[in-house]
Order: structure tokens, then C-alpha cells, then sequence
């Protein structure tokens, strides 16, 4: 098999827009959702598995897209929070374990694994994982016992929120796709 630039490209080239696809809408959608507040009344839903990681309750939509959906979206979803080291490294290993369940819980259920054993398995192992990480100390990450996060942004107008979303977002493709 030879190598190919113009294939290589093409591939990188659909890859880069599958990204750019993904996380700019997802993105802007998350900042919405704060701007406007939808997100704090929806994600009481989450609270208990949300505490139980010792995360904020605004991760909770960062949570339930990577579980359901896959990791670029939680990335999305996760990057206007303005998360700390510990609590970056608590999402990423639960999902980690348990992200895109219904698709890996397919694949999986042709290998002759039951589906319910399949999520519950995933599930389960991710909240032990993220809950040990939760026992770690702060030291770890790099974080002193007097850290104090900084506050998400706001803004005075929608337009002014979108610009700036739209910046981020397009940042934070980038990263990714580099």
C-alpha cells in the first residue's frame, strides 16, 4: 500500500470539518444556554451524579453529551466552564470509560455481550474511576486549598456573547484539530 499526500489530506481535510462541524454549534449552544440560564433548571436533573464526581453542576450537559453523543461534544460543552485541572481530569477519565454508549453498546452487543451488562459495566466503572480521582489531593493538579475558580463570563448583550462564543469555539477547533 502506497502512501498518498492527496489522500492523507482529503482524510485530515474531512476529519478537521467533522470537528469544526461538532464543536462550534455545540459550543455557541452552551453559551445559550448559560446566557439565558436554561441550563442551571435543567441540570438539578444531574445533581446527584454531578456532586458525586465533585464537579459543577453546569458539567452536567458535558456529561450526558459524552456519554450519549461522543467526546468532541463533551469537550464543547465542558470548555466555556472554565473547569480546573482536577476537575478536567475527573471528566475526561469518566468519560473515558463511559462515552458514546449507545454506539459502543452496539459494537459490543455483536460480540455477544448483553447491552444492560455492557452500560452498566461502563457506567459504573466510570463513576468508581472519576470518584477515586475525587480522593487525590489538590496538590496533585496543581491546585493550592485556597483556590478560587474564576467566575464564568457574562455579557452585557446576546450579540456580544455570540462573537465571543464564536471566537472561542473556532479556538478551541483548532486545538483540537492541530
Amino acid at each position: 500500500m502506497k502512501f498518498s499526500l492527496k489522500a492523507a489530506l482529503t482524510r485530515a481535510g474531512y476529519s478537521a470539518w467533522v470537528v469544526l462541524k461538532l464543536i462550534i454549534p455545540i459550543y455557541i449552544l452552551a453559551d445559550i444556554l448559560f446566557f439565558y440560564g436554561i441550563l442551571g433548571k435543567v441540570s438539578f436533573l444531574f445533581a446527584p451524579l454531578t456532586q458525586f464526581l465533585d464537579l459543577p453542576v453546569e458539567s452536567a450537559l458535558a456529561i450526558v453529551s459524552g456519554m450519549f453523543l461522543n467526546l468532541y461534544a463533551a469537550i464543547a460543552f465542558a470548555a466555556p466552564l472554565g473547569l480546573d485541572a482536577r476537575e478536567w481530569t475527573i471528566l475526561a477519565l469518566f468519560l473515558g470509560i463511559c462515552h458514546a454508549l449507545l454506539v459502543e453498546t452496539a459494537i459490543m452487543y455483536r460480540l455477544q455481550i448483553p447491552r444492560t451488562f455492557s452500560m452498566a459495566l461502563r457506567f459504573l466503572v466510570g463513576l468508581f474511576v472519576g470518584w477515586l480521582t475525587t480522593l487525590l489531593p489538590h496538590s496533585w493538579f496543581g491546585i493550592s486549598t485556597d483556590f478560587v475558580p474564576e467566575p464564568l463570563p457574562s455579557y452585557e448583550n446576546l450579540s456580544t456573547m455570540l462573537w465571543n462564543s464564536l471566537q472561542n469555539a473556532s479556538i478551541l477547533s483548532i486545538e483540537i484539530i492541530i
